[in-house]
């Protein structure tokens, strides 16, 4: 709803849609234990020592320049460097991923479908943060 332009998408493809949406406003803000290098090495031109603790922070990983173009930008078919962190990747990808597209599909198609165009944000969302993850709290919508 923050990009109307986009609303028809939705229905005509669901799954970009949902990646872009995802990738844009990740839920997952950071993984949830510390990393640390056993020997000396640089990242991103900084230096860290051995067994310094690093945190990977998925919602700037999601926004990052090299593997996104305009990453400031709701764009839904994007070209891509690599696909989103939102639900974590690899052997670490969240398990209910696809029940979590499915259900947000259905439920934002449901509400264009009864409010069509005359649904819109009333006022800014507020977010909460629960450890390394973040949710929507609260999102009014307006009926014009």
């Amino acid at each position: 709803m923050d990009y109307p332009e986009h609303n028809d998408l939705l229905f005509a493809d669901p799954k970009a849609w949902l990646d872009e949406a995802l990738r844009f406003r990740s839920p997952l803000i950071t993984t949830g234990a510390n990393l640390a290098p056993r020997e000396a090495m640089q990242a991103q031109g900084v230096e860290l020592a051995p067994h310094t603790p690093v945190r990977i922070m998925v919602g700037a990983a999601n926004r990052d320049h090299a593997a996104f173009t305009e990453p400031d930008r709701f764009a839904p078919h994007r070209p891509q460097a690599r696909p989103h962190l939102a639900f974590g990747t690899g052997p670490h990808t969240c398990i209910a991923r696809h029940m979590a597209h499915g259900q947000t599909k259905i439920a934002l198609q449901a509400l264009l479908r009864r409010f069509g165009p005359g649904l819109k944000p009333a006022t800014s969302p507020t977010w909460t943060s629960y450890r390394s993850q973040r949710a929507m709290e609260t999102f009014p919508v307006a009926l014009s």
